[in-house]
């Protein structure tokens, strides 16, 4: 999570991460029963990251393109403005956890 999209995803005074995507990601992870951690990216290596595996989901801000669209899993969109959360296909696919929710493709 980048952490530079106020109000989605931002740092506050004591450098914590807040914001609605980040209370979001805490929901999504106490609704699966998982361990939440964040893990910070930028956004120029956030697409190569998330195909990395160096996190599960990238949440902060994210807008659907047609280029994330064909290599994504894409969440419905969370807020008029567009932005949506993003899930490595392989593993989106390959997870029992992954099953309770809805994957757009």
């Amino acid at each position: 999570m980048p952490g530079d999209y106020a109000p989605l995803a931002f740092r506050n005074a004591a450098g914590e991460l807040q914001g609605y995507d980040v209370d979001m990601a805490r929901d999504l992870g106490r609704t699966l029963g998982l361990k939440v951690s964040f893990v910070y990216t930028s956004w120029p290596a956030l697409a190569a990251d998330l195909q990395a595996d160096k996190f599960d989901i990238a949440m902060g801000g994210v807008t659907e393109t047609p280029a994330r669209a064909q290599a994504f899993a894409l969440s419905h969109p969370v807020v008029a403005n567009g932005k949506i959360a993003l899930a490595n296909c392989q593993a989106a696919r390959g997870s029992v956890r992954w099953k309770k929710l809805t994957v757009r493709t």
